[in-house]
Formats: C-alpha cells, structure tokens, sequence
C-alpha cells in the first residue's frame, strides 16, 4: 500500500500538513513581560516602603535585580559624617552616582579621590582605603557573582 514513492510522498506530505495544522492550533507559549525599573530619589516614597532596611550608616532599598541576584540596583541616605575604614579587601565591584553631599575614598597608599553631587565612582572588589562621608544620598549598583555581599534587602 505505501510500498510505491509516489505513496510514501502523499504519507509524508499528509503528516506535513497534520503537524503544521497542530501548530496553528496551539497557542504560542508567551514570555514572562518584564519592566524597567525607575529609581528616583525625588519620590518621598522611594524610603518609606517595608522592604528599606536602615544600619547604622545608611538608609537603603534595593529597588531591582537581576534574575540571577548577582547584580542590584538601588537607592540609599546617609544623613551623618562618618569615616569607615576598609581593611579587609571590597567583597564586590560597586558603583556609585552621588546625588546630593560628599565622600571621599582614600586608597591604601593614601591616593583620595573626592566625589560630589553629579559624580560617580567605581568602586573595584579588591578595593582597601578609607571612606568618608558628610552625609550623602546616592544610586548604587553592586556586582556580586560570588554571592559574597549578604544582600541588604531579601525580597
């Protein structure tokens, strides 16, 4: 009965047609939507939600993450001078996008680069020194793929 090619083919080409018809069928499986997320530090809300957590430097939030929690993105205040010293090696790369006050890292061999309002700063993992603000409110996002750095705020 399909012994003959021109058979075979009308097999082949009727099966075509039953997978392609399926296709049309079934409904695409949609990928999950995702949104930026906006941090702005002109929202009074931003810190004053459940999720800020506040020691005895900062008030923070994160406020996004990556899917795979290796980088975080947020907002935090400092509202008192303070001077920190970094003896042990930064556990992870920072960057930072100062918004309002001053701070001053001060590198181990004594080399201080002082950053204010409208600047940013990386910080590399490695990084020892000594760090002082004034008070200050900045961005900041924190690489993290060793999962070193407790995270400040657990969803």
């Amino acid at each position: 009965m399909y012994n003959t090619p021109s058979s075979r083919r009308k097999v082949q080409i009727r099966s075509l047609m039953v997978l392609a018809s399926l296709a049309l069928i079934v409904p695409p499986v949609e990928a999950q939507v995702l949104h930026p997320t906006k941090i702005t530090s002109s929202d009074p809300g931003a810190l004053a939600t459940p999720d800020v957590k506040i020691d005895p430097i900062y008030t923070h939030r994160v406020m996004g993450r990556s899917a795979d929690r290796k980088l975080r993105a947020g907002l935090s205040v400092s509202k008192t001078m303070k001077r920190t010293e970094i003896s042990e090696s930064c556990p992870v790369d920072e960057f930072l996008y100062i918004l309002k006050g001053r701070e001053t890292f001060t590198s181990i061999d004594g080399t201080a680069i002082e950053v204010k309002a409208g600047d940013a700063i990386f910080i590399p993992k490695g990084w020892k020194g000594r760090w002082d603000t004034e008070g200050s409110e900045e961005f900041y996002v924190i690489y993290d793929p060793d999962n070193l750095l407790p995270e400040k705020n657990a969803e």
